[in-house]
């Protein structure tokens, strides 16, 4: 008895107008990044924006799903923006695949990396590599034209994106999952009008596209692995790992003070204890 009609491709809104078209209830429902929207959601976006931090999307789900229903603070961000997330998405570990073998921690220095936001930049400087902003449609003639020694994705993105077509040394650095874009529902919908039957249906389909999601990502990843492998990317083992980890400050104690900064201390200390004590030790 529930019809929903998909608006592809920004047909219904751009991406960066999602919530509030949700919010204010133009659109029942939107799919898109928390990150997107720093001002409005800087404690939804935070899982979606940090590197190193996971190291598997199954990790980043699992967390992110614990953040959203143990912190209430996250869902005050929600409400206050008159949306609802019913489940999220997550993305496999982001690798770098270059023009050059990346093997060890050294290999990294000066390189020229795909950078973005506001937290991947200080991840380079961290490693003495150099990150350079380029939208991801840029990346692809970046990367050919050389203004770019290194991209930065998944392998599923880096397939996707058909980036192997003009670099093609991946290397094994894992620099860490992220949780990635929810199904937002408008919040009076949600809380005031839908009868109790629709937002169980909802629930119930929620939880099983979130289960499927997680499975479907580690096994992308898989795919898009041996494809790159089949069409000439040469795989290099990096020998670093543990060094690489040690040197990346913590990024979730880089983001806390700069939530401090903003006002956002209280909340944003919820949010980063919950983490810092559900993370892997």
């Amino acid at each position: 008895k529930i019809k929903i009609q998909i608006l592809w491709a920004e047909s219904g809104g751009k991406s960066t107008e999602i919530i509030e078209l949700v919010g204010s209830g133009a659109i029942e429902l939107g799919a898109t990044p928390a990150s997107y929207y720093p001002s409005e959601l800087p404690l939804n976006g935070v899982t979606t924006s940090l590197p190193m931090i996971f190291r598997d999307n199954a990790e980043a789900a699992r967390v992110q799903d614990g953040l959203i229903a143990d912190v209430p603070a996250m869902r005050e961000e929600q409400k206050k923006n008159g949306v609802w997330s019913l489940y999220w998405n997550s993305l496999g570990p982001y690798r770098v695949l270059c023009k050059m073998p990346i093997t060890a921690l050294a290999d990294l220095k000066g390189k020229r990396m795909r950078s973005y936001g506001a937290y991947v930049p200080h991840m380079w400087k961290a490693l003495d590599a150099v990150g350079e902003v380029v939208l991801t449609n840029e990346v692809y003639e970046s990367l050919d034209r050389g203004r770019l020694d290194c991209t930065y994705f998944s392998y599923q993105l880096i397939v996707d994106l058909k980036q192997y077509e003009v670099a093609k040394q991946l290397s094994t650095a894992n620099f860490g999952a992220l949780s990635t874009w929810p199904v937002w529902v408008n919040y009076d919908l949600w809380h005031k009008k839908w009868p109790e039957s629709v937002k169980k249906l909802f629930t119930e389909v929620s939880a099983e596209a979130a289960a499927r999601s997680v499975k479907a990502i580690a096994q992308a990843e898989e795919e898009a692995l041996a494809f790159l492998q089949k069409n000439g990317v040469q795989v290099v083992e990096f020998k670093n790992q543990n060094e690489l980890n040690a040197r990346v400050p913590d990024m979730r104690a880089f983001w806390l003070e700069q939530m401090k900064a903003r006002g956002l201390g209280a909340p944003a200390q919820q949010v980063f204890d919950y983490w810092v004590a559900k993370s892997p030790k």
